[in-house]
């Protein structure tokens, strides 16, 4: 159903459900945390959802294969003229050249699809499912809980203080495997 929805909404489902990524973490994501030569992106501290005092800093997503195409094939909405540089331009842009919005109307869009596709309507879902899904994917196919939670931004508890300010390994190739 995100498929057939193309640019820019079906290609932002399409991205979350690759990564798990929340919902504003992508569609606020812009051309300048794309690092093609890493396969990943960058997305800076501020945009993830953590605790005031959080001193960690920008959060590193490899990107899989599924995910660096989805990307990939929207370079092309890039070229334009924009008074802004490439790197500031959000990769799903609105039609106010600014960041996506109107997320409801885009759901109730693909729930559509999705029905026109399979035949019936599915239980209710929100965005937010697709983090989960991945989440719950990974662990049948021997994902650490630790890699689990490094990909989805969540802290690690049991991790100490000491630890936490000393021990900086982000665990970027085991999350990119």
């Amino acid at each position: 159903g995100a498929r057939a929805m193309g640019y820019p909404f079906g290609d932002l489902y399409t991205l979350i459900l690759f990564t798990g990524l929340r919902l504003r973490e992508a569609a606020q994501a812009v051309w300048g945390e794309y690092q093609d030569a890493h396969e990943a992106l960058v997305l800076q501290p501020d945009r993830m959802k953590r605790k005031p005092g959080d001193e960690r800093g920008a959060f590193l997503m490899p990107l899989n294969i599924g995910a660096l195409v989805t990307i990939e094939n929207m370079k092309d909405d890039l070229v334009g003229e924009d008074e802004r540089p490439p790197a500031d331009r959000p990769i799903f842009m609105g039609s106010r050249k600014s960041a996506v919005s109107g997320f409801s109307a885009a759901k109730v869009e693909l729930d559509d699809l999705i029905e026109e596709q399979i035949g019936h309507r599915l239980p209710h879902w929100t965005t937010h499912d697709l983090r989960r899904t991945m989440s719950t994917v990974l662990q049948p196919l021997g994902v650490t809980q630790k890699i689990i939670d490094r990909l989805q931004d969540h802290r690690d508890k049991e991790i100490s203080h000491t630890a936490r300010h000393y021990q900086h390994y982000d665990y970027i190739d085991e999350k990119r495997a």
